[in-house]
């Protein structure tokens, strides 16, 4: 009877302790898929521009996981979002707009609301060179656990961006 006992209390435990990692209650997995398939078939700089301009604006809606409690045994959470409902989304795509050498900056309005003008300039003109992975190999090798979901990057030379970076005052990396 003990024995019984003792196992149907684990079962209990665990179902009520155990971690939903359910992904169906959030969209953004599907919208990246999605979003990696429009963006591999367009056949141009330009229509690459706006579906990147649109996606990082869309993906602003999903916010990073702060768990309220954080012990020294609690488990590290990286690169989690959750939507306004709390729903478990996963990760989003990297956007890195490279601006020097090994000079670069996170499209991630989250972080930075006012990278939204900078977001806006972005255009075919002012825009050198696009690079991107989806591989997570790669993605993760370049960007570590950022870079789960893939990498998009976006080379610029234009001094008018760089000028719009300066006024906005931003921590540049």
């Amino acid at each position: 009877m003990k024995i019984k006992f003792l196992l149907f209390f684990l079962l209990f435990i665990s179902v009520i302790y155990s971690q939903n990692n359910n992904l169906s209650n959030c969209n953004l997995q599907s919208e990246n898929k999605l979003w990696k398939s429009q963006f591999e078939n367009a056949n141009s700089k330009s229509k690459k521009i706006e579906l990147i301009k649109t996606k990082i604006i869309s993906d602003s809606i999903y916010k990073r996981y702060k768990p309220k409690v954080v012990t020294n045994h609690s488990k590290i959470v990286f690169n989690k979002y959750v939507d306004d409902n709390n729903n478990d989304c996963g990760c989003k795509i990297l956007f890195v707009l490279i601006y020097k050498k090994s000079r670069f900056l996170v499209l991630d309005l989250n972080n930075n609301p006012e990278l939204s003008k900078i977001i806006r300039e972005l255009n075919g003109n002012n825009i050198n060179e696009i690079d991107f992975s989806f591989d997570l190999e790669i993605s993760e090798s370049l960007y570590g656990e950022n870079g789960k979901c893939g990498f998009v990057q976006i080379v610029t030379k234009n001094k008018e961006i760089k000028k719009v970076m300066k006024k906005l005052s931003l921590k540049l990396t």
